[in-house]
């Protein structure tokens, strides 16, 4: 799917930073070889959120439409990876995420998810983001833009070893609430 060659709307940013948090874009992306290395030095013993992470991503990295590294901005420190890429609907782009646990402070989970859903609004003409999570992390997500569905992945998708929850991510309550948060999130503590 094509990215916007223009930022349109007043509501949306191609901003890629909170307070905390920056998403840096991978460019050239990387392979599928180099990002499995990438997910691999993150998380070294795997665990569902890696499985999902790959699990869900396009077969072939070319595939993906926009690789980020998620980097702590108190530190300047790699503690994830976010990916963009065409879910096979005409009107919907797939966000996926994988934090470092142990690098990640409470709430940086959030902030990068924010982060990296307002871009995709902002940069391609999606109806929705769909963002396939592991089951057990589905309770973290809790936001009025967020509507959970009951979808398996693809039939050309790997096996996963978790239960999968997918969530969708509508334009119109992102546009409400989604980036009503993210102004929240790029304002210091005095500017609230």
């Amino acid at each position: 799917m094509p990215r916007r060659e223009q930022v349109t709307g007043n509501m949306l940013t191609a901003r890629l930073s909170s307070r905390r948090i920056e998403l840096a874009e991978v460019r050239p992306r990387l392979d599928t070889a180099a990002l499995h290395a990438a997910v691999a030095r993150l998380v070294p013993d795997g665990g569902d959120d890696a499985a999902v992470f790959l699990g869900t991503l396009p077969e072939h990295a070319d595939a993906v439409s926009a690789q980020f590294t998620v980097r702590r901005a108190d530190v300047g420190a790699g503690i994830g990876l976010a990916c963009l890429s065409d879910c096979g609907a005409a009107d919907a782009i797939q966000a996926n995420l994988l934090l470092n646990p142990a690098s990640a402070p409470y709430g940086m989970g959030l902030e990068a998810t924010v982060l990296l859903l307002d871009h995709a609004f902002a940069s391609w003409p999606v109806r929705l983001v769909r963002f396939p999570v592991p089951a057990v992390r589905a309770k973290n997500f809790s936001l009025p833009a967020i509507i959970s569905e009951n979808t398996p992945p693809p039939h050309d998708r790997r096996e996963l070893p978790c239960e999968l929850k997918v969530f969708s991510i509508h334009r119109a309550p992102w546009e409400k609430f989604g980036t009503q948060l993210l102004t929240r999130l790029r304002r210091g503590p005095s500017d609230q």
